[in-house]
């Protein structure tokens, strides 16, 4: 994730609404054994479970979990679920 430039966002997925094309980084720290990553994937299909329920649908959703923080945002041109370490929200954070 160093590419993008924002160290405290850890992993990413974007689609967009009107090609359907999915784009997200390689893996990186703290996802690179497989358990992690298989853990990661759960937490993605837990935030699109939440924002796509049959009862209500939700625009954005923002979680923080016991490792890491996540961003749900769904759009009428693309989703975006952002995945950074759970300290980027702080109140003491000065780099916001």
């Amino acid at each position: 994730m160093s590419d993008v430039g924002i160290p405290e966002i850890w992993h990413f997925i974007y689609k967009s609404r009107s090609t359907s094309q999915l784009t997200s980084p390689d893996y990186s720290a703290p996802y690179t054994v497989a358990t992690q990553q298989a853990r990661l994937f759960a937490f993605y299909q837990w935030v699109h479970n939440r924002m796509h329920g049959p009862t209500r649908a939700l625009k954005i959703l923002f979680h923080v979990g016991k490792y890491e923080s996540i961003l749900g945002w769904v759009s009428v041109l693309f989703y975006q679920y952002n995945i950074a370490t759970k300290f980027l929200w702080s109140r003491g954070n000065k780099s916001l």
